[in-house]
């Protein structure tokens, strides 16, 4: 099982502070997670996931959406970060 959390704006659109996901059969990477949730939960997760600008994170690690994840990983979703 892996947790999977969203922060900020995205966990306003989403609705969702978290979820786990128990069947990790199809999901080796980060990418391939972003699009289970996609489909899984509809076009409002789909558009909100899959911005370019998102920050992603393996165990409070940022990684690239090629990272493999593991059972027991943290995955969390950042909105872009902006500054002033």
């Amino acid at each position: 099982m892996i947790k999977v959390f969203f922060f900020g704006r995205l966990r306003e659109t989403l609705n969702a502070s978290s979820i786990d996901i128990s069947d990790l059969s199809e999901l080796a990477t980060v990418d391939k997670v972003r699009i289970h949730l996609s489909k899984s939960y509809g076009p409002i997760w789909e558009e909100a996931l899959n911005q370019s600008n998102i920050v992603i994170s393996v165990n409070q690690v940022v990684v690239s959406a090629d990272t493999a994840i593991q059972d027991g990983d943290e995955l969390a979703f950042f909105p872009p970060m902006t500054g002033g």
